[in-house]
């Protein structure tokens, strides 16, 4: 039951499912994340912490930056994943926060490196 409610516990924050629809086919350092979000890197650290936790997303660091990914393989929450990420692709706010991060992405790609 516990893992079960860690699951549901990491999606029910408007945050949270906004980093984790960003996500998919591409790595993402924390900053990014930060401007996306519009919060401080101290609540986008705790929200990817909740959603590692949880087996949503994996990091790495390099250096003193933290990227973040969706996991390779399967894990508890990958039906619950990939559920979401296909009920929300055609939602509007879904489809605007992947161009804020195109836009993220080409604005300064030596940010994090």
């Amino acid at each position: 039951m516990e893992k079960t409610l860690a699951l549901i516990k990491a999606l029910a924050d408007k945050h949270r499912l906004r980093a984790l629809l960003a996500l998919p086919g591409q790595e993402m350092c924390l900053c990014d994340l930060q401007e996306l979000l519009g919060l401080a890197p101290s609540s986008v650290s705790r929200h990817m912490a909740i959603l590692e936790e949880a087996g949503f997303v994996r990091s790495r660091k390099k250096g003193k930056w933290t990227y973040f990914r969706l996991p390779d393989g399967a894990s508890p929450a990958a039906p619950l994943r990939t559920w979401l990420l296909e009920s929300l692709e055609d939602d509007p706010s879904t489809q605007a926060d992947r161009e804020l991060v195109r836009q993220l992405k080409k604005k300064d790609l030596e940010r994090c490196n």
